[in-house]
């Protein structure tokens, strides 16, 4: 397979909204402590940092304290969908109302990162900042859900008994909010074929199912082995265009 260039974020001309991309990570299993948002946002992403071009990038911050703290911890990471959301929400808000509402968010999403973000589109009601997302891109996100019958598994497998937000991955009132999320900003989910929540048969929402992505680095936690991607040896990027035409 060929690798794919990825173009990077077109820079912003003077007039133009500021880009901001926003870095959502997933959840986190072991009880770490206290992550810093920007450290995990980073390293979680670090292989798609140079795609932002010139765009601002900013971390979103699961905490409820986020104004003064940059802190989160694996609880709050397993908090339930709803509020993780208004987090976001109140974090899109803040950063807008910095540049006078002249931006532009693009949303970078891992796993249950994605879904947050999908779930706080859907409940948005400030139209405007809604509106001011270019597009959701989102690495091994759980758009779909995960069905009831395999919910115990899923969770032994992942180490997270009693997490409420993956119990709402298989509650079909909040997926069903989170389908409706990804009809009203442009989605594209990003998939692994090794991921064991991803469901890859149903396009949901607006949601256009891209394929597997490859990013060149053993530490990035959403990157398994090449071999279970289909991907060549050689091949830095499996469709790393898609991300770069979605952000530029």
């Amino acid at each position: 397979m060929t690798a794919t260039p990825v173009p990077a974020v077109v820079p912003a001309m003077q007039g133009s909204p500021t880009r901001i991309v926003v870095l959502l990570p997933g959840i986190i299993r072991d009880d770490e402590g206290a992550t810093d948002a920007l450290d995990r946002a980073v390293e979680t992403f670090a292989p798609l940092l140079p795609l932002f071009g010139s765009a601002q990038v900013k971390a979103f911050n699961y905490s409820i304290s986020w104004r003064t703290n940059s802190t989160y911890t694996r609880l709050e990471t397993q908090q339930r969908i709803g509020g993780s959301a208004f987090m976001l929400h109140e974090q899109l808000t803040a950063w807008a109302a910095e540049h006078g509402g002249d931006v532009q968010f693009d949303l970078v999403a891992h796993s249950l990162g994605g879904v947050v973000a999908a779930y706080w589109a859907a409940t948005e009601q400030n139209t405007t900042l809604r509106t001011s997302v270019h597009s959701l891109i989102t690495l091994d996100s759980p758009l779909g859900g995960v069905p009831s019958g395999v919910l115990d598994s899923v969770i032994a497998a992942l180490y997270c008994g009693g997490c409420p937000a993956y119990y709402d991955l298989a509650d079909d009132t909040i997926m069903t909010t989170v389908s409706r999320g990804t009809a009203l900003i442009n989605t594209v989910n990003l998939w692994n074929s090794s991921d064991r929540l991803l469901s890859r048969g149903t396009t949901m929402g607006g949601t256009r199912m891209a394929g597997p992505l490859v990013i060149p680095s053993s530490e990035t936690e959403w990157v398994y082995r090449r071999e279970d991607l289909g991907c060549d040896e050689n091949d830095s990027y499996c469709h790393g265009s898609v991300i770069g035409s979605q952000l530029g």
